[in-house]
């Protein structure tokens, strides 16, 4: 029957995370707006979250269909005028060295609050406004060295993704990710080199906030559980506030 997962969960956007390989502080991890103090972060498109009161499911794997499927619900037990949380993906594994994928959520990554004088409004307000959101994420690897006769493998990454966010004067957040990881084979132990670059329009789904971030990085395994990072990047971000 599969596995079914009960409490504070990983959201599906988490189950949808191949082409990112970027680590640590130049991860992806869904800062699409400054903090409340001020505090300069690198900004990034929507990505997943933890969400407490929540069920996830994770479908039975089947030998003779290559599909990965995870379903969630959850409660959004602080704003009461928001409607439970949805999400699902579907992943596609094939035996040519490729996947492909598609995650779709409603108010569980797109959901929080934010100051209203950060966007365009008809509203004269000067508070938080609470709002949600659907959000659709595709994505792809492709495993470089089945089809070119190359030493090293390597596995080149994309995601586009859509966030729609539905508070007033919202435009539609527009992010693209674009990756490469390569392996490399003459270490003694398990060692990597990465590089990803990130794009994102309308942060937050406000107007003219736009962000780039570039990454280098690569990974040693020293022994077991034990990896060292190692890894420089540049986040430039044009934010309204």
């Amino acid at each position: 029957f599969g596995e079914l997962r009960v409490g504070r969960n990983t959201s599906v956007l988490g189950y949808a995370y191949g082409p990112m390989v970027a680590r640590a502080y130049w991860d992806n991890l869904g800062k699409t707006k400054l903090n409340s103090d001020g505090n300069v972060s690198a900004l990034n498109m929507l990505d997943y979250t933890r969400k407490d009161n929540s069920i996830v499911w994770i479908a039975p794997q089947l030998h003779s269909v290559p599909l990965d499927i995870v379903m969630q619900y959850a409660t959004n037990e602080d704003n009461e005028d928001q409607d439970a949380g949805i999400g699902a993906r579907v992943r596609y594994t094939s035996d040519k060295g490729f996947t492909t994928g598609i995650a779709f959520s409603r108010d569980i990554e797109a959901n929080g609050s934010i100051s209203a004088k950060d966007f365009a409004t008809d509203k004269d307000f000067d508070g938080q406004v609470d709002y949600g959101g659907d959000v659709v994420r595709g994505t792809m690897t492709l495993d470089v060295d089945r089809y070119l006769d190359i030493r090293a493998p390597i596995t080149l990454g994309v995601a586009y993704q859509q966030a729609d966010y539905d508070f007033d004067g919202a435009l539609v957040e527009k992010g693209v990710i674009v990756s490469a990881n390569m392996t490399l084979n003459q270490f003694a132990k398990p060692a990597s080199f990465y590089i990803q670059y990130n794009q994102t329009d309308n942060l937050n789904g406000i107007h003219n906030n736009e962000s780039e971030q570039l990454v280098l990085g690569g990974e040693y395994e020293l022994k077991d559980n034990i990896i060292a990072h190692a890894y420089i990047g540049q986040n430039s971000t044009n934010y309204s506030n």
